[in-house]
């Protein structure tokens, strides 16, 4: 009975079969369609975080891509506030400090020192440090070398954390008086009215912590004094003194630790994975233009492409997991100044309070530089004979020089980080070492 109902039914409205049908393949269709538009919006959402839009003042992608390909490092703001001295410069004033240890008032005659000479090590700081200790205006530090009084034992052992404010005033008290303590400085006799302590430590360059410890510790504002150099001869210099003085093995090549030190940056999160080795760069070289370096587009590092502020961060972060280990580790490392001077910039740039010099200028031209440093000090028309030095290019064995093929990859490594020079230090660094 029930059978014969049903093929009744069937018989008697044979199209619903073909309705019922066709409804359920447009169902199935319009459901297949809204899975297909939300993986496609899915898919164009993701590749928006992975390409976020560019303006005009910042560039910045994320972390994650591994590709090659990249725009560059960004700054952030126009300009960072730097002002290269010129003459004339603000003259030296001597000024005595009073601070308090346990209730007991600290009398410290003249508040030391008047310049520091941060950095760049193996630019020209130890021939800087020979001519200042040749001037009769001018009082070095008891220690012959560099003094580290900032790194070692300002930041490294009395502040773990690295930093300074003003309501630590007893603890600055302390570091006040244990600093003027370090120099050949004698508080009487009138001709002391014309001098100034210097000190040259270039590892302070380094160490971001440093510019707002000293700003808290120095509240007389020494001047500031860097010197640069191309970032790939000073790391060869580095090298081949590390070899003189046995710190490395004689037979050690500068490419063995050009090597060594980009897969470091690499496991250090400095450099992105997707980095090409020296070894390999120079069997894939033909796919580089090595005459067009500037040509971001492709290069055989893989960088983070942030702002400045954050690759310094990044840089930051990279030094504290080498903390205590020097030599070989900090060769390349030492070169990428942008991010180094950038906390310095901040705290000492839009003051004139700092001047940077071009170690090639040095070689060039010592008189000038000699006076423009003493003036620069705040000594009033120093006397400065007109005489040439040798420029120790300390570290070099014999003529070795660097192979035509690692200048290139390191030209390639260092170009981005050198552009970043003029909006930070001024228009004077733009392409300053290209044609090398």
């Amino acid at each position: 009975m029930i059978s014969e109902r049903r093929g009744h039914l069937r018989g008697k409205h044979p199209k619903n079969a073909w309705l019922r049908a066709l409804l359920f393949v447009g169902v199935a269709f319009f459901v297949a369609l809204l899975h297909i538009m939300k993986y496609k919006l899915n898919g164009n959402a993701a590749n928006n975080r992975m390409t976020p839009s560019y303006s005009s003042t910042s560039i910045k992608h994320v972390f994650g891509s591994n590709s090659r390909s990249s725009k560059g490092i960004a700054h952030s703001r126009r300009s960072y506030g730097y002002h290269s001295p010129r003459p004339p410069y603000a003259p030296l004033v001597h000024v005595s400090h009073n601070c308090t240890i346990s209730d007991e008032e600290v009398h410290i005659p003249v508040a030391l020192p008047h310049l520091i000479l941060i950095g760049a090590q193996k630019a020209g700081t130890g021939t800087i440090k020979t001519m200042m200790k040749q001037r009769p205006e001018v009082v070095c530090t008891k220690i012959p070398n560099e003094l580290r009084f900032l790194d070692e034992e300002v930041v490294m052992k009395a502040l773990p954390d690295g930093w300074l404010n003003e309501t630590d005033e007893e603890r600055l008290c302390v570091l006040r008086k244990r600093y003027a303590e370090k120099f050949l400085w004698k508080t009487d006799g009138e001709e002391q009215k014309m001098r100034i302590a210097f000190e040259k430590t270039p590892s302070y360059m380094m160490r971001p912590t440093i510019p707002h410890a000293l700003d808290a510790l120095c509240p007389w504002k020494p001047r500031i004094l860097v010197t640069l150099r191309n970032p790939a001869e000073r790391a060869f210099s580095q090298f081949s003194m590390n070899v003189k003085q046995e710190l490395l093995p004689q037979n050690t090549t500068f490419e063995q630790i050009v090597e060594a030190e980009i897969d470091q940056l690499i496991q250090r999160g400095f450099l992105k994975e997707g980095t090409l080795s020296l070894s390999e760069y120079e069997k894939r070289r033909d796919e580089f233009d090595s005459n067009n370096v500037s040509d971001k587009n492709l290069s055989p590092f893989a960088l983070h492409d942030v702002t400045l502020e954050e690759y310094a961060e990044i840089a930051s972060k990279v030094l504290k997991l080498t903390e205590g280990i020097r030599g070989a580790n900090f060769m390349l490392f030492r070169g990428f100044y942008a991010l180094q001077l950038l906390p310095w910039v901040e705290t000492f740039g839009p003051d004139e309070q700092m001047m940077i010099l071009r170690f090639e200028d040095l070689t060039d031209n010592q008189t000038d530089v000699e006076e423009r440093i003493l003036s620069f000090a705040g000594l009033d028309n120093p006397p400065i004979a007109d005489r040439k030095r040798d420029i120790k290019r300390n570290g070099f064995r014999g003529d070795a020089e660097i192979s035509p093929i690692t200048k290139e990859y390191l030209k390639w490594l260092y170009q981005p980080f050198n552009d970043l020079l003029p909006t930070l230090i001024g228009d004077e660094w733009r392409g300053v070492w290209d044609e090398w």
